[in-house]
């Protein structure tokens, strides 16, 4: 039941996100094709502004119309009609709580490479690597400083996880919705940016009053690599902590509060 549930889930936000990503690079090549042919008349030059707007437009957003429609079928397959059929399946609320987290981490991801690839795409076809050159950049500066090219993978990793810790959040405000019989829309609204503001103070106060504490010049001076590493780790707390409580607070409604009949 479980593999069925994923394939269920990856093939609901598969079949428009994953188009919409081939749309995106297919925008990507054409509009990069149509800048390489040289043609003074005021239609052409109509029709490369038009593909140049849509590949700008589609590869700025890909990432955060994924992040939207995860957070909708979130909504949708928990929360309304279709909740009754998801909560009736045979699994632990826990169970389709990792589902749904582990297809969303899938969808977003594809949509990060996406973006990515689409505007390599276009520089390449204009006689420019960007990803080659920041990876000969990050070679050469490796040299300057050993275990670059880990301290990058390692931030962008937890730079994953802190965009993923936001996705979570929205859930857990999406859940907490089910607290109220009426207005639940506006209670979600009311929950997000309630709940956004006091953590955003909560974490301002502790990293005004944590950070200068610890000894970030001494720590340098004896490792730099080290320090780099834990900075990055401090950093990451706070959205490393609204993702497990987002988790716990969403696992909690879903269990014991979700009233689909209101």
């Amino acid at each position: 039941m479980i593999g069925k549930l994923f394939k269920h889930e990856f093939i609901a936000l598969g079949r428009i996100i994953f188009p919409v990503g081939v749309v995106v690079l297919i925008t990507s090549l054409i509009s990069s094709l149509t800048l390489l042919i040289q043609n003074d008349s005021m239609v052409y030059t109509q029709i490369q502004i038009m593909f140049l707007s849509l590949f700008i437009l589609a590869d700025v957003f890909f990432v955060t119309i994924t992040f939207i429609l995860c957070a909708i079928r979130f909504y949708q397959s928990m929360f309304s009609k279709e909740g009754y059929m998801t909560l009736s399946l045979p699994v632990t609320s826990m169970q389709i709580l990792w589902i749904k987290m582990a297809v969303s981490a899938i969808v977003l991801l594809f949509a990060l490479v996406i973006s990515v690839l689409s505007i390599e795409i276009f520089a390449v076809v204009h006689g420019f690597d960007i990803i080659g050159g920041i990876v000969e950049a990050i070679i050469g500066a490796s040299k300057e400083l050993p275990g670059l090219v880990g301290i990058i993978i390692y931030a962008l990793f937890i730079a994953l996880i802190s965009s993923f810790s936001s996705l979570l959040f929205l859930y857990a405000c999406m859940s907490a919705g089910q607290l109220f019989h009426k207005n639940r829309t506006l209670a979600i609204v009311g929950a997000y940016i309630i709940a956004n503001h006091v953590l955003s103070l909560i974490f301002s106060i502790l990293a005004v009053t944590v950070l200068p504490v610890i000894p970030w010049e001494a720590l340098a001076n004896a490792n730099l690599t080290g320090t780099i590493y834990l900075l990055i780790s401090v950093l990451a707390i706070p959205s490393l902590i609204i993702g497990v409580a987002s988790v716990i607070f969403t696992r909690y409604i879903l269990k014991n509060k979700v009233n689909l009949l209101v």
